[in-house]
């Protein structure tokens, strides 16, 4: 005799009461019908890990093997795996540490870009901003980084993390909250940046002879006075720049005159730039080295933040954000 859904309810709470079987999925099979009674509580652990079939057969044919056919099966989705916090301590607690640690920095340069914005009357207001929304950002991500690994910490049996990457609103202020960081870090980077890409992009001072043919006396004597003011900037730039010209045929005299005076003739132009070219180039070199280490000097919080970022959640938890997110959807992407 088939029993009623009343008692089929009472039936799944009474299973469900006990400890070792509290929100597992049930199903029954019947009358060589199967199907599912309750799908399970993913709150609890026994969730994904325990299953109770109820099996119902008639009297004189009671045995315990179940049929391999039925008139009408129902297929059952395998449920998520059950996903401990504790499995995520290492994770998280990375996380936190990053997010919090690059928020004490991200304040501290708000305020150090504060100061500057008031000393030069506004002109890095931009970079202020972009300092401030980024020091936000950053603590929101590490209230969110140290609420986690709490959560981590007092229910280390429970799933509640796992259930909190599921929820698509959750997951969606997160990411954005980090994209809107990212984007801050870019703003705060740019001048740096900028500053290291303009010295790539600086004449190096090579001039062909039929380009210095061609120039009036006003642009040779200002390419000129432009390579002999580079090579001055390096240590004892003044006497090699004199005995390189000096080594070209010129005499002593008036290799001095010519970096004191600069050049405007042709073939006296092409003898100061051919001489200072060699320490130009060693010039811009260490401007380079010198602008590369002054972005990773000032702006390390920025560029760590965006590093972060592109982690993945199994090494950093909290800390992987947006940028992880962009490369997962296009490594994942359907090139059809």
């Amino acid at each position: 005799m088939a029993l009623s859904e009343d008692t089929l309810a009472r039936l799944v709470v009474a299973i469900h009461d006990q400890r070792e079987l509290k929100g597992c999925i049930i199903g029954l099979h019947a009358e060589q019908q199967s199907r599912l009674l309750h799908t399970g509580n993913a709150r609890y652990r026994n969730y994904g890990r325990v299953i109770v079939i109820i099996e119902m057969t008639p009297p004189r044919a009671l045995n315990w093997r179940i049929p391999t056919a039925v008139d009408k099966p129902v297929e059952i989705s395998h449920p998520p795996e059950y996903v401990t916090n504790r499995s995520k301590l290492a994770p998280e607690l990375i996380g936190a540490g990053l997010s919090c640690g690059l928020a004490v920095f991200s304040t501290a340069g708000a305020v150090a870009a504060t100061g500057a914005t008031a000393s030069t009357v506004g002109a890095t207001m931009p970079i202020m901003v972009a300092s401030w929304v980024g020091a936000v950002t950053a603590s929101i991500q590490c209230v969110n980084g140290l609420t986690r690994a709490s959560e981590v910490i007092w229910h280390p049996e429970d799933n509640s993390l796992q259930r909190w990457d599921d929820n698509t609103l959750y997951t969606r202020a997160i990411l954005l909250v980090d994209g809107v960081g990212v984007l801050a870090s870019v703003v705060s980077l740019a001048p740096a940046v900028r500053g290291v890409f303009d010295v790539l992009a600086q004449h190096s001072g090579h001039f062909t002879v039929e380009q210095i043919m061609r120039m009036t006396k006003a642009q040779r004597l200002a390419a000129t006075k432009q390579a002999v003011e580079r090579t001055l900037k390096l240590p004892g730039g003044r006497e090699a720049l004199k005995r390189a010209m000096q080594a070209s045929g010129l005499r002593p005299g008036k290799a001095e005159k010519l970096i004191v005076h600069g050049a405007v003739k042709a073939d006296k132009t092409a003898t100061l730039i051919n001489a200072a070219r060699p320490l130009m180039r060693r010039e811009a070199f260490l401007r380079l080295v010198g602008s590369i280490r002054n972005l990773l000097s000032t702006k390390w919080p920025e560029l760590a933040g965006i590093a972060a970022s592109a982690t993945p959640a199994n090494l950093t938890g909290s800390a992987s954000g947006s940028v992880n997110a962009l490369f997962v959807h296009i490594m994942n992407r359907d090139p059809n």
